[in-house]
């Protein structure tokens, strides 16, 4: 989830400026985590022989710790430290139902969004698992529950709170055979 920090704009407000402000404080708010966004969308060639149902995607963080984040409001603006905790397997699921990324789509869509505190590294640990189906052009579902589960090279070590980093990942099969089987027709 995401979580914000919350503080008045000045640690000083008197009378006369809430009422010249129709009684309302200026806060600033921050986001305390760094946000993945991934996108997917097939490659046009394959497009033309198949179409992919997303049905669930999941970020798996490989010996994640868990983290406490203690907030400093005494520091202009504050200051945010983090504790690890305990080291754990997480998986975070981002997405469950179905949409299609198929030959009408034109730009990438996004399945949802994981949440990772800026003091994780993400080198190496930081994987993506995604279930689909695979229907042929008539609509006959040729393969299903089929997972692929990637390591995310694209991003930095670690991420920077606040910070959206949008995964643009194109659907291209290793092998011919993967979205190619024969079709009955």
């Amino acid at each position: 989830e995401d979580v914000l920090v919350i503080a008045p704009n000045s640690t000083t407000v008197s009378i006369r400026d809430i009422s010249a402000r129709s009684k309302t404080i200026a806060l600033h708010m921050d986001h305390l985590l760094a946000r993945v966004t991934p996108h997917f969308y097939i490659n046009s060639e394959y497009a033309h022989l198949r179409d992919i149902h997303i049905t669930t995607v999941e970020f798996v963080l490989d010996n994640a710790a868990t983290y406490t984040a203690t907030i400093n409001y005494n520091v202009d603006p504050y200051r945010t430290t983090w504790t690890a905790n305990n080291t754990t397997d997480i998986n975070v699921p981002l997405f469950e139902g179905e949409q299609n990324v198929d030959t009408l789509l034109t730009t990438a869509v996004a399945y949802g969004t994981c949440y990772v505190s800026p003091a994780q590294t993400v080198t190496d640990n930081l994987s993506m698992k995604v279930t689909y189906d695979v229907y042929d052009k008539e609509g006959t579902k040729i393969r299903a529950n089929q997972i692929a589960t990637n390591l995310i090279k694209k991003l930095p070590a670690t991420l920077t709170a606040s910070k959206n980093y949008n995964l643009k990942i194109q659907i291209i099969p290793t092998y011919l055979y993967v979205l190619s089987d024969d079709d009955e027709d």
